[in-house]
């Protein structure tokens, strides 16, 4: 059970919920979100499993320095509960480690040399949505309290929370500078129309149909062109007249 202050398990969750940072990386986020559920639950080890939006795993564990090394990490993003909660958005609990499995037979191998008698992997899941799972390793064998076992899964609810946050803005960003090219790309487009109908001394349609015909031919994109014609780094010849 938890022995934390309230003060700091506020800060805890502050923190954990932060996630609106210019250089997020996933990797450092999975390990400082073990690192505090370990300090919050006073358990022996915690491994956190982060899955980014390309669905590529990134693990973060904190344990004691005798099983810093342990081969058990690495294991995390293989077949094993920590996968399995991420994939199927529920909790497992595996109250001893000793039990036949022959889906995580080498995780649970692992985690019996590292002297685990029991874990429990909760998901980082906000509503539909999983990007993940945290692993509370534990010497005894049994199942976690019902108190901490709802503090590890509002950890990573706010985890979760966190990280979609983070990716919504990120989306949202994207789409305001694609929407800023495009709506860029249009200007500089009318602007060469204009400059090639005064040239040309031909109607608006007639210069972008020569502007067209000519990015076309030369395999350029039209806004590229377009920009050239503004700047007078390119001259497009006007369309030749329809045959009769």
């Amino acid at each position: 059970m938890t022995a934390m202050s309230p003060a700091r398990l506020a800060e805890t969750f502050a923190r954990i919920a932060d996630t609106l940072v210019d250089d997020f990386d996933h990797a450092e986020f999975a390990r400082f979100l073990a690192a505090r559920a370990r300090e919050t639950l006073q358990v022996p080890a915690v491994g956190a499993v982060l899955v980014d939006h390309r669905g590529e795993p990134h693990i973060g564990h904190d344990a004691a320095d005798r099983l810093a090394a342990s081969p058990l990490w690495p294991l995390l993003r293989g077949d094993g509960p920590s996968m399995e909660c991420h994939r199927t958005g529920t909790a497992i609990a595996v109250p001893d480690t000793d039990q036949r499995n022959n889906r995580w037979n080498r995780f649970l191998t692992e985690a019996r040399a590292a002297g685990f008698g029991s874990l429990t992997a909760v998901p980082l899941r906000v509503r539909e949505t999983t990007i993940g799972a945290l692993t509370l390793l534990r010497t005894e064998r049994g199942t976690l309290s019902d108190q901490d076992h709802r503090i590890a899964e509002a950890m990573a609810l706010a985890a979760a929370a966190g990280v979609r946050r983070l990716g919504e803005l990120t989306q949202a960003q994207t789409l305001a500078a694609q929407l800023q090219t495009a709506f860029s790309s249009r200007i500089v487009i009318e602007q060469a129309k204009g400059v090639l109908a005064e040239r040309h001394g031909s109607s608006v349609d007639g210069a972008f149909g020569a502007l067209r015909e000519y990015a076309r031919r030369r395999n350029l994109r039209l806004a590229e062109l377009a920009n050239a014609v503004v700047t007078g780094s390119e001259q497009v010849p006007p369309l030749p007249p329809a045959s009769k």
